[in-house]
């Protein structure tokens, strides 16, 4: 499933985001595709590597929600969507202080 049209696509530059998939069809970001401003980066295997921090911050901010419920969103509901991503996806804890 792709998430978007490709062309518009803002990942779509030197390391396009839909070439990383296994399947022409299914873009890395499918299931996440709310979450495009989270990601950080590509991994050394070509994993797309979200932030969990950014996620949590996203969804707070456009749902108006407190921090805490956005966390139990994005761990009982998003986190859960990796065993379902045809293409992995790695969401990256930042470590505290």
């Amino acid at each position: 499933m792709k998430c978007m049209d490709c062309d518009n696509c803002k990942f779509r530059s030197e390391t396009c985001l839909c070439e990383l998939s296994k399947d022409e069809d299914d873009c890395p970001l499918a299931l996440f595709y709310d979450y495009q401003d989270c990601v950080i980066g590509i991994d050394t295997n070509d994993k797309v590597v979200l932030s969990y921090e950014k996620m949590v911050l996203l969804l707070a901010d456009e749902e108006n929600i407190e921090i805490k419920d956005a966390k139990n969103f994005v761990d009982f509901n998003l986190v859960r969507l990796l065993d379902y991503t045809k293409t992995p996806i790695i969401i990256m804890y930042e470590k505290g202080e």
